[in-house]
C-alpha cells in the first residue's frame, strides 16, 4: 500500500485512482510534482505521507523534482479589462507585492526535504516571479503571466521558461533529466 491511502476519506476513490496513477508513475523515471503546498501543510499530517510518498517514489530510483508554491494574487481577473468595456469603473490594477509568508514558509520545508533526501531535488521560479523581493502579475515586458489569482497561463509559463532559459540556461536540478536512468 502506498503511503497517501492512509488519509483518503473515500477509500474506494483512492483505491482506484492509487492504482491508475502509480501504474502511470511506474513508467517514468523523473516526476516533477508542484501543488498549493500551503493547503496541505496546514492540513494534520497530511505533508508526511505527501514526503513518505515522494521518498518512496525516490528510493525506487526515480528523480523526483519538488516546484515551489508559486505567487498568489488575490482578485486577479485576467479578463478585467474585456470586463472593464461594459463596466467603466472597474478597476484593473494589481500592484506588486512581497511573497507571501505562508508561501515562504511552505517552499522552505520542501527545499529542506529535498536538501535531505537522496533523489529528490527543489527548484523555486519565484526569483524571476518576484525579482527584487516583489512579485508581478505580469512579466518584464508588462505581458500578464496568469491565468487566475494562482496559477500561471499556458503563454505565460512559455515566457517565464524562455525568460529563465535566456537568462540562466535550463536551470538545476532540470539539467539531471537528460541524464537520470535506473
Amino acid at each position: 500500500m502506498r503511503p497517501f491511502l492512509r488519509h483518503c476519506t473515500r477509500v474506494q476513490e483512492c483505491n482506484n485512482s492509487q492504482e491508475l496513477i502509480f501504474k502511470a508513475l511506474d513508467e517514468y523515471q523523473v516526476i516533477i510534482i508542484s501543488a498549493s503546498w500551503i493547503a496541505y501543510f496546514n492540513q494534520d499530517k497530511f505533508m508526511d505521507t505527501v514526503f513518505e510518498t515522494v521518498q518512496s517514489l525516490a528510493d525506487d530510483g526515480k528523480l523526483i523534482i519538488l516546484l515551489g508554491k508559486a505567487p498568489v494574487h488575490q482578485d486577479y481577473d485576467r479578463l478585467c479589462q474585456e470586463k472593464a468595456i461594459s463596466f467603466p469603473r472597474m478597476i484593473c490594477e494589481y500592484p506588486d507585492k512581497p511573497l507571501s509568508m505562508a508561501i515562504l514558509d511552505s517552499n522552505e520545508k520542501l527545499q529542506e526535504f529535498a536538501s535531505q533526501h537522496q533523489n529528490v531535488e527543489y527548484y523555486d521560479f519565484n526569483k524571476f516571479l518576484c525579482p527584487n523581493g516583489y512579485c508581478s502579475v505580469y512579466d518584464e515586458n508588462g505581458y500578464p503571466l496568469y491565468y487566475d489569482d494562482q496559477h500561471l497561463s499556458l503563454d505565460g509559463s512559455w515566457r517565464l521558461g524562455k525568460q529563465i532559459y535566456e537568462k540562466v540556461g535550463v536551470p538545476y536540478p532540470f539539467t539531471l533529466i537528460s541524464n537520470w536512468s535506473e
